[in-house]
């Protein structure tokens, strides 16, 4: 993905109305410039066939993240209009959390095949938290985890956490089981 840029409110307006206008052809991606919540805030606010044509501007990679930040009903408005596949391979980058919420507005046999594409932990993972009702605390936990072999002594996994100082800055307990 790109990285994203801080636009000024004339710039985005440019930048929509130059993916709207079929007279000025743009790259795909390019409105991926922004960051995926403020992407989707403009996809909120923009009529339905609109929507459609900003969208297909959107960076592949970038679809997941921005799916995140969209309310149900423009998100199932767009997913509605993806293929399958599209919906497997935005599916496939979303975290658990958020992969839930997506997988219960899919349609049901849309909703298995993106489940049956899942690697064995995520589906593990995702069964979890759909078994919490929407709302309850166990439904928003990161369940993100590392696991250690057993035959590894705890001042190794020390070691090895002091030497990868690019774990998630939410990591805040390491948890012996």
């Amino acid at each position: 993905m790109s990285e994203t840029e801080k636009l000024s409110r004339e710039d985005l307006v440019d930048l929509i109305d130059q993916a709207l206008d079929p007279d000025h052809p743009r790259e795909s991606g390019e409105v991926s410039r922004l960051h995926p919540a403020d992407l989707a805030e403009v996809l909120e606010i923009l009529p339905p066939a609109e929507r459609q044509v900003v969208w297909k501007h959107v960076e592949e990679s970038s679809e997941a993240a921005v799916l995140t930040f969209l309310s149900d009903e423009v998100r199932n408005q767009i997913v509605g209009e993806m293929t399958d596949e599209e919906v497997l391979a935005s599916a496939s980058a979303l975290t658990i959390t958020d992969l839930a919420g997506v997988v219960e507005e899919l349609p049901q046999q849309l909703s298995q095949a993106v489940i049956e594409a899942l690697d064995a932990d995520r589906k593990t993972r995702l069964a979890k938290v759909l078994s919490f009702e929407e709302g309850m605390a166990g439904r928003i936990m990161t369940l993100d985890v590392m696991s250690v072999r057993e035959d590894v002594s705890l001042s190794v996994v020390l070691r090895w956490l002091r030497l990868h100082p690019d774990l998630p800055s939410h990591t805040d307990a390491l948890s012996v089981i």
